[in-house]
């Protein structure tokens, strides 16, 4: 009960963490002139993982069999992978919309670009859904 309590507090200094790495990477992007799709693709990355630890706590917690089903961690891997590229697409148009320059920050072909990968991060989330299985497995034993 006690290994149950001290990684649900981890899970959520980890949460927390994320969400302060967010907010404050996004407060700089979106005043930096900056062209590159790096940092869009890892901000929407950090925030689907963010929202995935944020929603799926109770999956991970799992206080009623001590144990969490693999497919859970899958799950919520898959829908973290799926939801990265859209939302770094989502926070490019935004801050096009916000600069408002004759030529834009991003083009529409890099905007569509960064959504052509959303195969491979979520294959990506479903792949650390299985490791984050896989260790809380070995963890409890």
């Amino acid at each position: 009960m006690t290994s149950d309590r001290s990684s649900t507090n981890r899970i959520r200094l980890i949460n927390r963490a994320l969400w302060i790495l967010v907010g404050v990477g996004t407060f700089f992007w979106i005043g930096y002139e900056d062209r590159a799709t790096t940092i869009p693709i890892l901000l929407g990355g950090t925030l689907a993982l963010t929202l995935g630890l944020h929603f799926g706590q109770r999956f991970l917690t799992a206080e009623s069999t001590g144990t969490t089903p693999f497919g859970a961690y899958l799950f919520l891997g898959l829908i973290a992978g799926l939801t990265a590229m859209p939302i770094a697409a989502m926070s490019m148009l935004v801050k096009v919309s916000l600069h408002g320059h004759v030529p834009p920050d991003f083009s529409t072909a890099e905007v569509l670009a960064v959504l052509s990968r959303t195969p491979a991060w979520a294959g990506a989330g479903a792949l650390a859904g299985s490791a984050a299985s896989l260790w809380r497995h070995i963890a409890s034993e």
